[in-house]
């Protein structure tokens, strides 16, 4: 992939990132899961300490603060797919391209397709087990709907890349 960077510079590179961008936001999304998941088990394991429990603003203070870190671990994943996704689009306004390269591109990023749908099955299996699943739901709602529909979410990407990339005002034919 290297070698076909280097020969046409930054007109390749938009393919691998939008896959980047699909791997990226699964590996975010189940470490935050799984980061919620263990701060459940925190939460619980301090709670059931006396010496830490012992005054009801202890137990307060130990409640809101594991909820709302994991209440934030959600938009965290939400900032990072649209901040990548704009990127995307953003560089490929700048980033100059010949029309023979569309046709690189739509295939490029075509087979990058089953990396979406790969990421999605994981996530599925991941999250679907029975001491996931609460706090999935609980916590999650942007990661599970952004993850649940993954391939989509990468296809409109994609499309909009590909128009920005291609259609810009001035393109020579």
């Amino acid at each position: 992939m290297n070698r076909l960077r280097s020969k046409m510079g930054k007109k390749a590179q938009s393919i691998p990132d939008l896959v980047l961008w699909v791997v990226v936001i699964g590996i975010l999304g189940s470490a935050f899961v799984f980061l919620a998941f263990l701060n459940d088990r925190f939460e619980t394991a301090l709670l059931n300490t006396t010496v830490i429990n012992s005054s009801a603003a202890a137990r307060n203070v130990i409640t809101t603060g594991y909820d709302k870190i994991n209440g934030k671990l959600d938009y965290v994943v939400f900032v990072i797919a649209i901040g990548m996704a704009l990127g995307f689009i953003i560089l490929g306004w700048f980033i100059p391209v010949e029309s023979i390269f569309f046709v690189f591109y739509v295939i490029g990023a075509t087979l990058g397709m089953p990396m979406a749908f790969i990421i999605q099955h994981f996530w599925i299996k991941f999250t679907g087990s029975l001491t996931m699943i609460a706090t999935r739901v609980a916590y999650f709602p942007i990661t599970t709907h952004l993850m649940d529909n993954i391939g989509i979410y990468y296809t409109v990407v994609m499309g909009i890349a590909l128009i920005v990339t291609y259609a810009k005002p001035g393109q020579q034919g």
